[in-house]
């Protein structure tokens, strides 16, 4: 019985995948984000979602990754807001989630003109 549920618990850990390890940094303005790798690994740009919130946690924007493929160490991405409600001059939460439920970033960010 032990060597079933070795080889099914073996078999379930091979299908599921890892959270990205990644090192990013973020620049928030009032209708764009733009976001560089700086280290890491590969990020899927399909499973990666954008969303820019108050410091209070209230939505803002939000935004999805426009490099086709992966966004891969050294790459900038300039993705376009949807949303209302950023101003410059303001502190905003940016937080890119990978598969819509892995925190890959989560910082506070002053957004500029």
């Amino acid at each position: 019985i032990a060597a079933v549920v070795a080889a099914f618990a073996g078999g379930l850990a091979t299908e599921t995948e890892a959270t990205p390890i990644v090192v990013l940094d973020a620049d928030v303005y009032e209708t764009k984000l733009v976001l560089r790798s700086l280290s890491g690994d590969n990020l899927n740009a399909a499973d990666t979602s954008i969303k820019v919130n108050s410091l209070e946690g209230a939505p803002l924007a939000t935004g999805k990754l426009t490099v086709s493929g992966y966004l891969t160490p050294g790459m900038t991405d300039t993705i376009t807001l949807s949303g209302s409600g950023i101003e410059a001059g303001e502190y905003v939460e940016v937080v890119v989630l990978y598969e819509g439920k892995h925190i890959v970033l989560s910082k506070e960010v002053l957004v500029k003109a």
